[in-house]
């Protein structure tokens, strides 16, 4: 149920479940909505988790997940706002193995959506994703991970300037190596990712043919972290990241090329027995090889504060700066700020609730605009037994621009269900 709540913030804080994005090394399964898993909004209750196969020390868990949903506004415009009833089938598969000494992930996943009554946005998406690691002295080990995802980018998101066709889709490969290394209280991880994305054409209801090609890239990122564990079960850490990012299909008025690097420190601790805190902040450089592209020097932070006032209760307050990549041909990188607050509650051991507000401050430094994206969500599951979860969920979005001939703004209400048959 993780992968599903997370898309509730997923026109605020754009990035979907795509396995190819990068995480952190030795991070073989995507993180939970809290800090803590055995508390309100991450716990699964006892007797309820979904058991799987098992074959050969392989442990094998399919799924099959149908959404049903209305979207009052599925082009996200500002005017002459278009609704559809659509449905969605998104089969899934995690294979797991191992020992302690060695282990690997297999995760594949796919959805087919179809719409009553606008059939361009029609679409059929998929993901497969390995990870393995691999302990080669008592307290060294290595880790590597590829993925592959053919994936829409979310209507309303940063940078998104077309508000008729087809979904912007497009196509990302992704490789990540790194080694760890453990001495006392003190880690120390190194990593190399390296990742490919082209986009496919979007085709406008007219017949005309927007070309995406500039939005093409190629990255390569190094990185090493410092973790230290205190005393009191917290950890303090720093990183350090180079990146260096290729448009090679970039004419030379769009060529989006740049290279920076960034540092970060900060520390994940618990602040009391109801208090849960990871909050890092740091400085990021990021200078285009265009000069029509202004360079970005400036801060960056990630905050989130979880509060477990009550055994049936969570709240988690979170924020956080990122620099996302534009569609926009004469903006390159947005400055995108993140607020978000999700309250989680346990009605009874198998039914819950999560509401979530979230707000996005995004600023397109090239051609002087700024852009306010917020949400309001409602969501209720229901664990019917270990194989079938179900769910009722609606969602309130809206999107203003400061300049609406450059970037495009709307609002809409989503409502919708679904049900998740595991084995």
């Amino acid at each position: 149920m993780i992968l599903f709540r997370l898309t509730l913030l997923a026109t605020i804080f754009v990035s979907g479940t795509a396995f190819a994005q990068t995480r952190e090394p030795f991070q073989s399964e995507p993180s939970g909505p809290l800090l803590r898993s055995n508390v309100a909004g991450s716990r699964q209750p006892a007797g309820m988790a979904s058991e799987g196969i098992t074959a050969g020390g392989i442990q094998i868990q399919p799924s099959l997940t149908v959404k049903v949903e209305s979207d009052s506004n599925v082009l996200n415009r500002a005017t002459q706002k278009r609704g559809s009833v659509f449905v969605v089938l998104a089969p899934t598969i995690n294979a797991a193995g191992g020992t302690e000494q060695a282990g690997y992930v297999i995760r594949a996943q796919a959805a087919v959506a179809r719409f009553a009554s606008i059939t361009s946005q029609n679409s059929e998406t998929f993901g497969i994703e390995a990870n393995g690691r691999l302990a080669i002295a008592k307290k060294a080990s290595i880790f590597a991970r590829i993925a592959f995802d053919r994936r829409n980018e979310p209507r309303g998101q940063a940078g998104e300037t077309i508000t008729e066709g087809s979904p912007a889709e497009y196509d990302q490969i992704e490789a990540q190596i790194a080694a760890r290394a453990e001495t006392g209280a003190l880690r120390l991880t190194a990593s190399a990712t390296a990742s490919k994305r082209s986009y496919a054409d979007i085709k406008l209801e007219n017949g005309r043919i927007e070309d995406q090609q500039f939005r093409a890239s190629n990255i390569v990122a190094l990185a090493a972290k410092a973790e230290y564990a205190l005393p009191n079960g917290g950890v303090i850490f720093a990183t350090g990241t180079y990146s260096n990012a290729d448009s090679p299909n970039a004419p030379s008025c769009c060529d989006q090329s740049s290279k920076g690097g960034q540092f970060v420190a900060g520390t994940r601790t618990e602040l009391s027995k109801l208090i849960s805190a990871e909050i890092s902040a740091g400085y990021v450089k990021r200078d285009y090889i265009s000069s029509i592209y202004k360079d970005f020097g400036g801060p960056i932070w990630k905050a989130k504060v979880d509060w477990y006032p009550t055994p049936l209760m969570s709240l988690s307050v979170s924020s956080g700066r990122t620099i996302v990549n534009s569609g926009i041909p004469t903006v390159a990188g947005i400055i995108v700020d993140t607020t978000a607050l999700q309250l989680f509650y346990e009605i009874r051991r198998n039914f819950d609730v999560v509401f979530t507000l979230a707000r996005s401050d995004e600023n397109y430094r090239e051609i002087d605009t700024n852009a306010t994206a917020t949400l309001i969500g409602l969501e209720g599951r229901y664990i019917f037994n270990n194989r079938m979860t179900g769910g009722l969920f609606s969602r309130l979005r809206d999107r203003s621009s400061t300049n609406q001939l450059q970037l495009s703004g709307g609002s809409g209400m989503e409502a919708g269900l679904w049900l998740r048959a595991s084995l």
